[in-house]
Parts: structure tokens; C-alpha cells; sequence
């Protein structure tokens, strides 16, 4: 199959800081790559600045509006990497032109980043996930993040009345004190299948949260709880498909974060980690063929530094 891989700030159609392109250029040459083993025709759209940031193993073509790219290139499938609301976006002007895409359906992926409207799903499916509370009911700390954000964006703990924001565009929850951890899922829009758990890096200084990086796998005596969990929450949301990330803190039981329709940093380890050809994987669900339980014969921490991504072997 011909396949177009884009990632949103690598190949130039999205603003970025530099750390965001470090993380997006990992996961594109991880699905680029990917998907050329498999016996694709894979081409990559880059940026100046992601051109120097090494090899990617795929024909790099001119830039240009991703929908005409794939036209002219006569590809099969877009394979689109963004943040949720742009990836939505990006799809649904895809599917409109008639150009299929390796992803969830739009419209699940608008759910998943609505935090709120996942939230409200999640509870309506039995699954465990923070409370939604008001300023008026609030036993602080409570935490507060960004409706709509990505990657600890906007994530904060509050601890007064005095501290919310009058921003109408977050959301405030309980505040659930454990391990922070993902899951790695494989979807076919119906079925999920977990493959991974993982440790989650997230620091917060003056009470603002930050991504720093994490382990795959991970383990814990809550890690086969984790993974079913996360199984449900994913399936709870009809079309997505693919590669999916479900956070959750591990407390007294799992209790979901949110759900992530896309490809995360973390599947770059789980690739080094394990083998799995992620890229394929992702479009081998995608078309309907869910991958096994990968061996793990490593464990990799990775974590974000101010030149890039920097991927370690745990002895």
C-alpha cells in the first residue's frame, strides 16, 4: 500500500516549541519506519527544522496542504499524528475528500478530547474516573486542567476558592492520590486489546503539572486490574481505532484519566521494548486484525530533555 505519514508539527503545519517536535518527530519516524518494514510505500512530509533532526527511513516529500499531498502521490491512507482537536479536525477534511485515514473516526476523536464528555462516559459505562466537581462542592486540593488539553497542558492543583480560574474552558475533579500510569491499546473501532503498561513521569512544581516521560513496560499489583480497565474505557467510545493511550492513576483500584485517540510518546518505547512493529500494528487494527500480546526482553525509560527525547535501557 502507498501511505502518507504527517505528524503536525514535524512536518511543518502546526506551530510548535521545540519539545513538541522533538516528541512528534519520534512518533512519526516510529510509524514511518513502521509501516515501510510491513512492505509500504510510505512518504513523510518535513519540516526545515525536523530535517535535522536524523534519518527517518521514508521518502521525504515537498510540503504542502495534506490533502492535495496525498492526491498527487495517489496514496491508499493518510496516517495523521496531532494533538486530539487538530487530529479531528484533520480527518474529518480528509474523509471529506474522500481520503481515508489510518485513525479513529472524527467523531470519537473529538470525544475523547472533549475531557469533559469522556468523563461524563466513562461513568455512564461504570468505569472509575475522577469526579467532576464544582468551586461551590470542592474538598481542596482538587485538580483543575484544560477541557480540551494534551500532554499535562493547563494541569494544576488548587488548593482555595481563590486559586480556580475564571477560564470557562477547563474542568475541575477530585483529586486522586497514586500511581500515574497508561496504557498501550490496540483498537478496531469495536474491540480493544491492551498490550502494555507504563510507568507515567509527571512532576509538579508550584503546583503545576508536568509530563516529563516514564517505563514500558511497568509493573504493579494492580497491573492486570489496569489493563482490563483501560480495555473498557477504550471500547466505551465507539470508532476508535488503532493505537490508543488510556491514562489512569492506580489507587485503591484503577480509576481512568482520559483517553488519548492517537499515537503517544510512550509507543515509541513500547516498540523498543518489546519488538512490536507499532506502525503496523496500528494499521493492521485498523483494518480489523488485532496484533497478540507482545514478549517484553527489555525494559526502556524515556524522558523529555530540552534537546529532544532520550531513551534508556533500565538493566
Amino acid at each position: 500500500m502507498r501511505i502518507l505519514a504527517v505528524e503536525s508539527a514535524s512536518s511543518g503545519f502546526m506551530k510548535h516549541s521545540g519539545g513538541l517536535l522533538a516528541e512528534g518527530f519520534s512518533m512519526l519516524r516510529l510509524i514511518s519506519e513502521g509501516l515501510q518494514q510491513a512492505g509500504n510505500e510510505v512518504f513523510t512530509m518535513l519540516g526545515d527544522d525536523a530535517r535535522a533532526m536524523g534519518e527517518i527511513g521514508s521518502e521525504i516529500v515537498s510540503n504542502g496542504e495534506v490533502g492535495e499531498v496525498a492526491k498527487s502521490l495517489d496514496v491508499d491512507y493518510v496516517f495523521p499524528i496531532a494533538p486530539d482537536a487538530e487530529l479531528a479536525s484533520l480527518v474529518e477534511g480528509l474523509n471529506s475528500e474522500g481520503i481515508q485515514c489510518i485513525s479513529s473516526d472524527a467523531e470519537s476523536i473529538r470525544t475523547a478530547a472533549d475531557k469533559l464528555e469522556t468523563c461524563r462516559r466513562l461513568r455512564e459505562g461504570g468505569i472509575e474516573t475522577p469526579k467532576i466537581v464544582s468551586a461551590d462542592e470542592a474538598e481542596f486540593p482538587v485538580i483543575v486542567k484544560d477541557r480540551y488539553g494534551v500532554a499535562c497542558e493547563g494541569l494544576r492543583i488548587v488548593n482555595c476558592w481563590e486559586e480556580i480560574p475564571s477560564d470557562s474552558n477547563i474542568i475541575m475533579q477530585e483529586f486522586v492520590h497514586g500511581e500515574d500510569v497508561s496504557v498501550t491499546l490496540f483498537s478496531d473501532g469495536e474491540r480493544a486489546v491492551p498490550v502494555s503498561l507504563n510507568k507515567q513521569d509527571i512532576e509538579f512544581k508550584e503546583e503545576k503539572g508536568t509530563y516529563l516521560g516514564g517505563e514500558v513496560p511497568f509493573e504493579h499489583s494492580l497491573g492486570e486490574a489496569a489493563l482490563e480497565t483501560a480495555k473498557k474505557a477504550a471500547e466505551s467510545i465507539a470508532g476508535l481505532k488503532g493505537c490508543i493511550g488510556v491514562d489512569l492513576v492506580l489507587a485503591e483500584k484503577p480509576c481512568v484519566i482520559e483517553i488519548n485517540p492517537r499515537v503517544t510518546t510512550s509507543m515509541v518505547a513500547l516498540e523498543l521494548a518489546s519488538g512490536l512493529n507499532v506502525g503496523e500494528a496500528a494499521l493492521g487494527s485498523f483494518l480489523g486484525e488485532l496484533p497478540e500480546q507482545p514478549e517484553f526482553n527489555r525494559k526502556i525509560r524515556f524522558r523529555k530533555e530540552p534537546g529532544g527525547l532520550r531513551f534508556e535501557e533500565i538493566k
